[in-house]
Formats: C-alpha cells, structure tokens, sequence
C-alpha cells in the first residue's frame, strides 16, 4: 500500500472514529436525558397529582363535616339526638384534620405549605364557631325555625384555600408532564440514532440496558401519572356527589321543618282538647276549631311528605346511577326531570331557567350514571362560564330521534366561547377558571363517556357573544363493549 493510500486510510479511521465517539455521546447523553425525565416524572408530577388528589379528598371530607353540620342544626331535637350528630360532626371533623396534617408533609413548595397552614387555621377557627352557634342552639331548645340563617356562608373561606391547593398542584404537573414529554421525545431520537449506527456491534446488550433502565421506568411513571389522572376525575365526580348531598339534605328541610311544625301544632291542640273533655268544658265551637285545625294540619303534613318523598325518591336514583355503570332501559325524558331535579338547589340561586323539548316515548338502552354526569357537567358548565353572577339566562335541552339515535342540543344564551379556545374545551386540565374552582376537566369527562361509553359523538359551535352549543348524538341502544 503506497504511502498516500495509508495516509487516506488512517484519516478515514480518525474521521470514522470520531463520529463513532460524537455518536456515542449523543447517545450517552439521550440516555442521561431520558433518565432525567423518569426522574422528573417521580419527584415533580406524581407528588404533584397525589397532593391534588389528597386535596380533592379533603373537600369531600370538609363537605361531609359541614353536612353532618348541618344535620346538627336541623335534625336534633333533644339531648340525645344532639349527641348523636354531634359525635358524627366531631369524627368527619377529626378525619379533616389527619388529612391536612398529610397534606402539610407532603407538600414542599413554600406557597402551597402557607396555604394548609392558612386552612388548618381556617378549619380550627371554623371549628370554634361552630361549638359556640352549637352551645347558642341547645340553649334555645333546638328551634328548627333558626337554625337555617345558622349554616350559610360560614364553610366558604376553607373551600375557596382548598380548591386553590389542588388547582396549583393539578396545573403544576400539566405543565411539568408537557415539557418533560417535549424533552424525551427530542432525546428518544437521539439515543436510538447513537443505537443503531455508533452502537451497532453491541445493539442487543445496549437493547436490553435502555429497556431494563430506561424504558420500563419511563413506562410505569407514565402509567403511574395516567393512574393519579384518573384517581383525580373520580374525585372529582364524589366531590360533585357530595355537593349533591348537601343540596339535597337543605332542599328537603323545608317540607320536613313544615310537617313537623304542623305535627307539633297537631299534637298541642289534641292534648288541649283533650284535657277540655277530661274537665268536662268542652264546648262545641272548641271542637269545631279543633277539627278545622286537624284538617288544615293533616292536609300540610300530607302534601309536605309526598314532596319529600318525591325529592328522596329523586335523589336515591340519581345517586345511585352517578356512583355505578349498570346499564338499564328508561324513558329518557322522565331521567332528564329527575337530573335537573338533583340539580334544582344550584339552579335556585340563579336565574337561570332551563327548558326541555323531548318526546314522550323516547327509551334508552344504556348507562344512565354516565348519562347523568354528561347532562350535569354540561348544565353546570353553562352556569359556571356562560353567564354572570346573578344574571338571567336560559339554558335549553333539546332532543330529537334520528334514526336508532337521538340528538340532543345543549344551547344556551349566554357570552360564548372565544375562537381560539373552541380547539381546546375537551383537553384535560384546559380551563379559563383557575385559581377558581375549575380543574379544566369536566368537559373532558364528558367527552369520554359520551364516545367511549355511550358510543357517540360531541360537537361544539359557539360564537362570541351569541351563546354555545353542544350537539350529542348518541344511540338508543348503547355498544356492548361501552
């Protein structure tokens, strides 16, 4: 080999050889980038998504506290049933506080440690006046009639800390989650060309060290992420739940407070007659006003039960589909009443009205309790975005047989949805209310049930200042595989 030859040929090693090294290294360094990733996915996002899940948590059981609160005030009569409730108060209260204390050690970031502590204050303080109203309501004989003005308002301020905790934790990790995948997906590309060309002699063992170190951990944080998402929409569909309960429980107060009263009223003027008869008194017109009372009395009792009744019987089927997956066959229209029926406590304090135009004889065979959380989560979105506080709007439920299928129209009247953010309103985490009680993830849960459970589809069509549309389309008679 002459001396040029040689010459070309060690400067074809040295030029081989260095890209074998620049080679290497890239894939030394994707495989450091990606296990930087797996690291990130460990410390940042998955601690992030257990603190908003244990947030979320904790509302359920400050709700819980303040609806057994509430049965506290309304529902005690005496000594005995005041102990009763207020032992049932005292453990949801005691089981808040395990929760918070949780919640402290877990939490690092210094904003979010003064926000527990702002609600461990707020809770104790709470909690204080809750024994001062409870000592005022005992020492005023247990007057159903005052106790109502007792429970407003005073849970707001800890609800407002928690809901702050859980959205900066949920939106954390959104954020951490996106800019983490954006890295992998440029360092994944790099480590597989260090793979296949510098590493070519030695693919299988390198294979089997990125899959044993690399990929399987990549793997189960992302599983262990997409496990915490949906730990975190089925809390968020008990906290819905829950509220539920408590506007329940405050709805049927009202006809229970008036048939005891008129029991009680009932009850004064038998023994009153009574002990007319025993003194032998009595005259006629006493026992005609007494009848006429009995009357009126039997009478409000009557009709205050069966709408109560009425409300359980509501409340009991509703709950019950929002909490299961068991498929049954139904007329749709009567469902849909007892949805907004449910739904009538939020709907009171606004002057939202809401219209539905259904045929009679429209029948289901599907999931009611997805069914139900699609029909709520759309009323609610509209009360929440389309519409002021305090201003009046009209929200309309429109449905349509088409074919083996129905087509449902949600329409509303109020400010509409900016164009640059009708492409996003089904992505998880995607909300316009942050920091102030939205999660971002109630249309997505829509979404999902409606094509993945219920087998259909979802469009929206919205213009600036002209109100929404949601379009269901959905069939009768749900896929099996749903």
């Amino acid at each position: 080999m002459s001396q040029s030859a040689k010459k070309i040929f060690r400067n074809l090693l040295l030029v081989a050889g260095l890209a074998y090294a620049i080679l290497v290294m890239a894939a030394l360094f994707g495989i450091g980038s990606l296990w930087g990733n797996v690291q990130l996915f460990r410390q940042k996002v998955v601690p992030d998504q257990q603190i908003a899940e244990l947030a979320q948590k904790i509302s359920i059981e400050f709700k819980w506290q303040v609806q057994d609160w509430k049965n506290v005030l309304l529902r005690s009569t005496d000594d005995t049933t005041f102990q009763e409730h207020w032992k049932a108060f005292e453990e949801d209260e005691a089981d808040v506080r395990t929760l918070v204390r949780s919640l402290g050690e877990l939490t690092t970031n210094p904003e979010e440690r003064e926000r527990v502590a702002l609600f461990a204050k707020e809770h104790q303080i709470l909690g204080e006046h809750y024994r001062r109203v409870a000592a005022a309501f005992r020492a005023e004989g247990y007057d159903p009639r005052k106790a109502d003005a007792l429970i407003r308002g005073a849970d707001r301020q800890p609800l407002d800390i928690l809901t702050r905790i859980a959205d900066g934790a949920v939106l954390r990790a959104h954020v951490t989650t996106e800019r983490a995948q954006e890295s992998s997906q440029t360092t994944l590309l790099l480590s597989l060309a260090g793979f296949g060309i510098g590493l070519a002699g030695s693919a299988i063992a390198f294979f089997v060290l990125v899959r044993r170190n690399v990929l399987d951990p990549t793997k189960q944080a992302f599983d262990e992420l997409d496990e915490a998402t949906e730990r975190l929409v089925q809390a968020e569909r008990m906290a819905a739940l829950g509220g539920l309960v408590a506007g329940i429980a405050h709805e049927i107060n009202t006809p229970v407070g008036v048939s005891l009263t008129c029991a009680t009223t009932l009850q004064e003027t038998t023994r009153d007659i009574q002990r007319k008869m025993a003194d032998g008194a009595i005259r006629k017109q006493d026992m005609t006003a007494y009848l006429q009372s009995a009357a009126e009395c039997s009478e409000l009792i009557t009709a205050n039960a069966h709408r109560a009744a009425s409300l359980i019987q509501s409340f009991k089927q509703i709950a019950v589909d929002q909490t299961s997956e068991a498929r049954r066959v139904f007329l749709l229209k009567p469902y849909i009443d007892e949805v907004l029926l449910s739904l009538r406590p939020n709907l009171k304090r606004t002057a939202i009205v809401v219209t539905v135009f259904c045929p009679d004889d429209v029948r289901m065979d599907t999931f009611p309790g997805p069914l139900s959380q699609v029909l709520t989560n759309l009323i609610m979105n509209a009360m929440t975005h389309a519409f002021d506080e305090g201003q009046p709007g009209a929200i309309t439920i429109d449905v349509q047989p088409k074919g083996d299928g129905i087509t449902m129209a949600f329409r509303d009247n109020g400010r509409g949805i900016p164009t640059e953010h009708l492409d996003k309103v089904f992505d998880p985490f995607f909300t316009t209310r942050r920091g102030s009680g939205g999660t971002g993830l109630g249309l997505n849960i829509v979404y999902n049930i409606v094509t993945l459970t219920l087998g259909g589809d979802i469009r929206l069509r919205s213009t600036l200042g002209s109100g929404s549309e949601f379009t269901v389309n959905l069939p009768c008679t749900a896929p099996k595989a749903a």
